[in-house]
């Protein structure tokens, strides 16, 4: 980075103001809100794994989605990666790619489709029942 007291607020406008489609950079936008908000201030060399965490944990207990949590994800990858290719960039390994957020991944793409799995069963049974009784 070529400017180590980047925030992560500013480092997510730079990536808006990079990002390809308008589509693209909505959608960036809407999953990088939660983390400006509660991450913003924070120097782009100081965002950690625990942060992410910590902040995906909170707003898990507000009511998050799996698929936010999916998308809130992805998007601190690209932010993280945007952040690293920047010129003068320093290696930054709080906010690379690590085993621990591929597992956070993993974990809320298994709830997405139970979650799923669950609902499709209950129409199922819904269905049948409703059949049965007619």
């Amino acid at each position: 980075m070529s400017d180590p007291t980047l925030t992560v607020s500013e480092a997510i406008a730079e990536l808006m103001r990079t990002a390809g489609s308008p589509a693209q950079r909505r959608d960036l936008r809407a999953a990088l809100s939660h983390v400006d908000a509660g991450l913003g201030t924070m120097p782009m060399g100081s965002l950690s794994n625990r942060h992410v965490a910590a902040l995906l944990d909170d707003l898990r207990e507000a009511g998050l989605s799996p698929r936010r949590e999916t998308a809130i994800l992805h998007a601190v990858r690209s932010l993280s990666e945007f952040a690293a290719d920047l010129p003068a960039a320093s290696p930054q390994p709080a906010t690379t790619p690590t085993p621990t957020l591929a597992m956070l991944a993993l974990g809320t793409r298994v709830a997405a489709w139970t979650a799923w799995t669950i609902a499709i069963v209950f129409a199922v049974l819904l269905v049948v029942l409703v059949l049965e009784l007619s």
